[in-house]
């Protein structure tokens, strides 16, 4: 497992030698989304991979999750490098173990997590909107294929459109 870099004020998982240098793109879905928004969602994240696009997600929600699939797939031979795809860690602190693959696509310099909100005693909906908040700051430009009505999404969502 690679060790901690202390390159940002929070602690990171993955090589973040980058940051700062290229935009982000976010990536945030409800946990509970329509059908219709699944294969747009996949291609979406198909063509940000093959674009070289930094996403950045929670990768909480099944669809987020299905999206970090594609995300992470090798890229196609169009001369795009492969971007990192950054993992915003929305329960504290960084996970001490990895799933074999994600453990690859760390090593590979593709996966980079970070724990923006370590230190703070937040669960539930108040972690999940702090986590979004912070990360729609963060990122030049955010893809929302679904934020359910009332759903703290939508609130964060309005609150971003307020302040823009």
């Amino acid at each position: 497992m690679p060790s901690t870099l202390s390159l940002l004020p929070f602690p990171v998982l993955g090589d973040a030698g980058w940051w700062g240098q290229r935009p982000l793109v976010a990536l945030a879905c409800s946990r509970r989304f329509p059908a219709g928004a699944v294969l747009p969602t996949y291609e979406w994240a198909i063509a940000q991979r093959e674009a070289g696009a930094v996403v950045a997600s929670g990768f909480e929600s099944r669809l987020e999750q299905d999206a970090l699939h594609y995300l992470l797939a090798p890229v196609l031979g169009n001369g795009a490098a492969a971007a990192p795809v950054v993992v915003w860690v929305c329960k504290g602190a960084l996970p001490g173990a990895l799933a074999p693959a994600h453990q690859a696509a760390v090593a590979a310099g593709r996966l980079v997590l970070v724990a923006p909100l370590t230190g703070r005693k937040l669960r539930g909906a108040a972690a999940a909107r702090a986590l979004n908040e912070w990360l729609f700051a963060q990122c030049a430009t955010v893809f929302v294929p679904y934020a359910r009505p009332g759903g703290a999404l939508a609130h964060v969502l309005a609150g971003r459109a307020t302040t823009a």
